[in-house]
């Protein structure tokens, strides 16, 4: 795992969902979910991390932290991040978090939706061969209805997969993170063995 060369709840009553002193299985698989706001990089806006949150192959989390940004916040995108400015006053510091993601996942299956997105706001990489990306598995674009290429919303998947509605409004990590896991746990048999055929 490296760092890229040129990159090195809801609520304000926020609370870490792991209990202190409570172990939880780093498992074989893990997904990842982030909340962004947007920022500026000169004059240009970019997407900024806010929140990353990391569960299990049990859906049990890990990880769950609001993330102080490295650059001034213009816009929070409360009604999706769902990301408020008192939620970022006491944050951990982008670069510790960075390195304890990077620590958390690596030599780890990957499991997430849009994931690019996601590493690109965190400034990480990871091995090719241990992503599982929901937005870009062919049958799961069937399931819904989706032109060959074209990602279907995490939304559409929780809804035609999983028979739940997420997203209504903010936006959730942890939940969002679980719900690929979910996604991921139905079709991992097929998804693996199509992987080990190439």
């Amino acid at each position: 795992l490296q760092k890229f060369a040129e990159r090195k709840s809801v609520a304000c009553s926020f609370k870490n969902i792991q209990k202190m002193g409570e172990k939880i299985e780093l498992t074989k698989e893990l997904a990842i979910d982030c909340e962004f706001v947007r920022g500026l990089a000169g004059e240009r806006e970019i997407s900024l991390l806010a929140r990353v949150s990391i569960v299990n192959a049990n859906g049990k989390c890990i990880m769950d932290k609001f993330v102080k940004p490295t650059q001034k916040v213009v816009n929070y995108c409360t009604f999706v991040s769902g990301i408020r400015p008192c939620d970022l006053i006491n944050a951990d510091p982008f670069d510790k978090v960075q390195c304890e993601v990077a620590k958390i996942i690596d030599g780890r299956i990957l499991v997430g939706h849009a994931l690019d997105n996601d590493l690109l706001v965190l400034k990480l990489t990871h091995p090719q061969k241990l992503i599982r990306d929901t937005s870009d598995y062919l049958p799961l674009q069937f399931i819904c209805r989706n032109s060959l290429g074209r990602r279907p919303a995490l939304k559409t998947l929780a809804k035609e997969v999983l028979g739940i509605n997420i997203q209504q409004g903010e936006h959730n990590s942890v939940i969002d993170a679980k719900t690929t896991m979910q996604i991921y746990n139905i079709y991992k048999k097929q998804w693996e063995a199509s992987l080990f055929l190439k």
